[in-house]
């Protein structure tokens, strides 16, 4: 409880290591089958769990704001947000049709900006904020994933 209201800055190995897996999961989505391995299904989950974070966390710094041009500067990572979204949903259909978890160049593109507004985002973020994001996120994609039966 203590972390989920902490106003400390990030930890540098932490978000080091998160950053990290980002990267490593957006190479597997642009993979081929002589190097970088296919995205799989728990890859394409944890993408739509960073989808859900960056939304949550763009939430809370918004709320938390002390002046109005601080929010307009985060304002345009919700619609980064939807554009993901949308871009995850084909790619979730593709899937469905092909069997592989492909992204187009446009695709690709939006969730690579997504993960950039994450890494601005955390580098402003409180541990407190970071926490209450990853869970609501959590929380967020297992409903999903409840409500389609496959959680």
């Amino acid at each position: 409880m203590l972390v989920k209201n902490s106003v400390a800055p990030q930890d540098d190995e932490a978000y080091r290591e998160f950053m990290t897996r980002i990267m490593a999961t957006l190479d597997a989505l642009t993979g081929t089958k002589t190097c970088a391995p296919w995205l799989d299904s728990s890859g394409f989950v944890y993408l739509n769990e960073m989808l859900a974070f960056c939304f949550e966390l763009s939430r809370n710094i918004y709320e938390s704001a002390a002046n109005e041009g601080t929010k307009q500067a985060i304002l345009p990572s919700v619609e980064v947000c939807n554009k993901t979204a949308d871009a995850l949903m084909s790619i979730g259909e593709r899937f469905n049709e092909k069997g592989v978890y492909r992204a187009t160049g446009d695709e690709l593109s939006v969730i690579r900006e997504m993960s950039s507004w994450l890494d601005s985002l955390l580098q402003v973020a409180t541990q407190g904020m970071t926490m209450r994001s990853l869970i609501a996120a959590k929380n967020m994609v297992d409903q999903k994933l409840k409500s389609m039966g496959m959680h």
